[in-house]
């Protein structure tokens, strides 16, 4: 919809370096995401209504909420809220490092260790105008006894996290056999 927007920025880094039966490998990763949802609300928001529904007042200001031209009750009209101040933004990022190493024992046994580790952070606001007429705001609309209305939600999470894990294969073909043994552990 008009004004939302999903930008993600990424990047990483691979590093590998063998010394005769070592290997050790490093896999650096950066990921950065912010995004906002339309001022206009959803498209399903629109499905509903129709077009002949009176959506402006005789001075050309958009009615707080639409009446269909048949009569009856009347909904919230999303092209008023989208006057309002209200927003729904967030953004979030995430580190990852990996680093791995390898030690080929000798041709048919290799013992393998793997270290991970995962940061990560996120935020989210959203905010609705205390004019608002939409489901979101019903209990807290501005009025005399309410001059303090409106909401801002705020959401925040951070998280670490991290894995280890260290494996020894054996691998050997004998003639027209192979022979594959896998013994590892996980933390």
């Amino acid at each position: 919809m008009k004004g939302s927007y999903r930008d993600r920025m990424a990047g990483g880094l691979s590093l590998s370096y063998r010394l005769g039966a070592f290997q050790v490998r490093n896999y650096f990763s950066y990921t950065y995401t912010k995004s906002q949802e339309s001022p206009y609300g959803s498209f399903s928001d629109y499905t509903s209504k129709l077009p002949y529904d009176e959506y402006i007042d005789e001075n050309g200001r958009y009615l707080e909420t639409t009446y269909p031209w048949t009569g009856g009750s009347g909904e919230v009209n999303p092209l008023y809220e989208a006057t309002l101040k209200n927003y729904d933004r967030s953004k979030s990022w995430e580190l990852i490092n990996n680093t791995e190493l390898l030690w080929n024992i000798n041709p048919y046994l290799l013992l393998k260790g793997q270290f991970s580790v995962t940061k990560s952070n996120s935020d989210s606001r959203t905010f609705i105008d205390p004019r608002s007429r939409s489901e979101r705001n019903a209990d807290n609309r501005l009025s005399n006894s309410n001059v303090i209305s409106g909401w801002l939600d705020i959401a925040t999470a951070n998280s670490l996290s991290w894995d280890a894990t260290a494996t020894l294969s054996y691998n050997r073909n004998i003639k027209k056999n192979t022979l594959n043994f896998l013994v590892g552990i996980n933390a």
